[in-house]
């Protein structure tokens, strides 16, 4: 399972580079055009604690499985902002990422980054875990208890 991360397809809704930083981020807060919650789906995070650029951005194999299992018709695409990240918090909810570090040193670490290949249960990879987990992620897709994520499509036909 190849994802291609090298491309990022996005749209300028506004240009507010004539704001200083702080109005910029009370702008885009109070106009819910920021996802504030980070790789391991805590939140809010402080909005300067953003990383500067998408090449900075912790990775998150929750929002990848939702990804798969949209491309899988497990629910529509959607107008609704950030609807893959409500389903990667959906999917992180009931799916166990495999974290377990393979050596005492790295404890604190894997506190920090649960998806590092240090973290994971014998050394699987991001791939292989979405591979595992992707017949179950679209089951739960379709049953009632994900009926009020966006894009919900209901029983698998």
């Amino acid at each position: 399972m190849a994802w291609n991360k090298k491309n990022l397809l996005c749209e300028v809704v506004q240009n507010y580079s004539h704001l200083s930083k702080h109005d910029f981020y009370r702008t885009i807060v109070n106009q819910q055009l920021v996802w504030l919650a980070d790789q391991k789906g805590l939140y809010p995070l402080d909005p300067t604690l953003l990383p500067e650029t998408f090449g900075h951005m912790h990775p998150d194999p929750y929002r990848d499985l939702a990804a798969y299992v949209r491309s899988r018709k497990g629910f529509h695409a959607t107008s609704v902002l950030y609807a893959e990240f409500h389903w990667a918090n959906y999917f992180r909810a009931v799916l166990p990422w495999p974290t377990h570090p393979r050596e005492e040193r790295f404890t604190e670490w894997c506190k920090i980054r649960p998806y590092s290949s240090e973290c994971t249960e014998n050394g699987i990879t991001e791939a292989q875990w979405i591979e595992n987990v992707l017949p179950t992620a679209l089951q739960m897709a379709h049953s009632p208890q994900a009926s009020q994520l966006p894009g919900y499509i209901g029983s698998a036909q």
